[in-house]
């Protein structure tokens, strides 16, 4: 097992574990001369002492999966409190600029220069578009985007079901394993 700064990494301890059971599971129900039970005691030391090191790298991961879970919620937190912070700012400067623009023009200034900034009020290149209807099915097919997605949940339960014409277009595949901490 290669030793550095004296840790092992997780993948060096299984295999050394994997080694030693196994040479134990060949060993055992065998009768070993009196010469070899010591080599057999300390082999059996090994194994201890590399599963306690196994256990202990598995704490060391654990604990940091931990750390960083509640990291991710504390960073998680911090973003929305900011996107909300954003949002806000967005409003308060849109509000701003409507409030001086309407005044603006209330007393009839196109251009203002100030100490600090020069202001002016233009149109816009392009005027918006205001639809007529909201609703998107009341206008005809060359003025709307129909996107097509697959309803999985539909597909699962047909395939589930065992349906024909549903296992054409899809199979359940093997569960896949995920790790459980307490």
């Amino acid at each position: 097992m290669t030793e550095t700064k004296g840790t092992y990494k997780l993948y060096e301890l299984g295999d050394r574990l994997n080694e030693l059971e196994q040479t134990i599971e060949n060993l055992e129900g065998v009768d070993i001369p009196a010469d070899l039970h010591l080599e057999y005691l300390e082999l059996l030391e090994e194994a201890d002492e590399t599963n306690n090191k196994f256990i202990e790298k598995i704490d060391s991961i654990l604990s940091l999966i931990q750390s960083r879970k509640r990291w991710l919620e504390i960073r998680k937190a911090e973003a929305d409190r900011l996107t909300k912070l954003v949002r806000k700012d967005e409003k308060a400067i849109d509000w701003l600029q409507e409030y001086l623009k309407k005044h603006l023009e209330k007393i009839g200034k196109t251009k203002l220069r100030t100490n600090k900034f020069n202001v002016s009020i233009r149109k816009a290149s392009i005027a918006p578009l205001q639809l007529l209807r909201e609703n998107a099915k009341d206008y005809p097919p060359e003025y709307q985007k129909i996107t097509v997605e697959i309803d999985k949940k539909a597909l699962r339960k047909a395939v589930t079901d065992n349906e024909k014409i549903a296992l054409k277009y899809g199979c359940l595949g093997e569960k896949s394993t995920y790790l459980s901490i307490k």
